[in-house]
């Protein structure tokens, strides 16, 4: 074991040392409105998790719509402020998200309660 672990260790440096550089960087937005970000919000699609960690990447100006990620691009959520939003506002944060590498033919959308 003692002779393996040099190995190791140069075999891991080797291959954090050959990554390439992401070809779609995240683009986060540059400050949170914590205030505004605040409140209720609608789950309108994920990447299928067990659990739910969110950092925010993608928001409207006027905070109604926000897609929230990691760099890994393991998990992603669409969140809104209404149970649904226009359609071609949605395929535009799509469009956007699949820029940044999202995979989004793996969300999934979110079933949402019929309106009393």
């Amino acid at each position: 074991m003692r002779q393996a672990l040099p190995f190791l260790v140069l075999c891991l440096w080797a291959t954090g040392c050959a990554a390439e550089p992401d070809p779609h960087p995240l683009r986060a937005i540059p400050a949170l409105d914590l205030p505004r970000y605040g409140g209720h919000w609608f789950e309108l699609a994920n990447f299928p998790n067990r659990f739910q960690k969110k950092c925010v990447g993608d928001t409207t100006a006027d905070y109604s719509l926000a897609a929230i990620g990691e760099p890994r691009r393991n998990y992603l959520w669409i969140l809104s402020r209404t149970p649904s939003v226009d359609p071609a506002r949605y395929q535009a944060l799509l469009a956007r998200l699949r820029e940044q590498g999202y995979d989004t033919a793996r969300l999934r959308t979110t079933a949402q309660m019929p309106e009393r």
